[in-house]
C-alpha cells in the first residue's frame, strides 16, 4: 500500500486525491496546507487521517511514502527538496523550480536519497528523470 499525503488545497489536488481514493494500492494519509484551518476540513473532507501543520513534520512523517504537490508554483522546489531528504517519493505539479540548477539538484537530490521524483506537465502524462537522463556534475 502506498501512504500518499499531500500538500496544498487546490481543486487540481482534489482530483488527484480523488484518483488515489479509487485505488486500493493507495491511501490518502492527509494534506498540508498554508492554511491550518483549511487543511484539516479538506484533509476530512477526502478521508485523510491527519492534518500536517508544518512542511517538517510531513517530510518526517513515517507513516507517508509518498507527496503529491499542487501549491503554489514558487512553492514547489522548497517543498519538493524538504520531501526527498525526509526520503518521500514526489510527485509535483509544474512548474517545479525556475532554474535548470535548481532542477538539477532537485534530481539529484532525488537520486542521491533512493526515491522517485515525477514532474507532472499535463494531466495525461507524467516526465520521469532517472539517473540516465540526469548529466553529471
Amino acid at each position: 500500500m502506498l501512504r500518499i499525503a499531500t500538500i496544498g488545497t487546490s481543486m487540481i489536488t482534489d482530483d488527484f486525491i480523488q484518483v488515489v481514493n479509487a485505488n486500493d494500492q493507495a491511501a490518502f494519509v492527509g494534506t498540508l496546507s498554508r492554511d491550518a484551518n483549511r487543511g484539516a476540513a479538506f484533509t476530512a473532507e477526502r478521508g485523510g487521517e491527519r492534518n500536517f501543520t508544518s512542511l517538517d513534520e510531513l517530510a518526517a512523517a513515517a507513516d507517508v511514502d509518498a507527496v503529491y504537490i499542487g501549491s503554489p508554483n514558487a512553492l514547489h522546489y522548497e517543498q519538493a527538496l524538504a520531501c526527498i531528504a525526509g526520503g518521500k517519493h514526489v510527485i509535483v505539479e509544474k512548474p517545479f523550480c525556475a532554474t535548470e540548477a535548481q532542477a538539477l539538484e532537485v534530481f539529484r537530490a532525488a537520486e542521491a536519497a533512493g526515491v522517485v521524483f515525477l514532474n507532472i506537465f499535463d494531466k495525461l502524462t507524467l516526465n520521469v528523470k532517472t539517473d540516465a537522463n540526469i548529466p553529471s556534475n
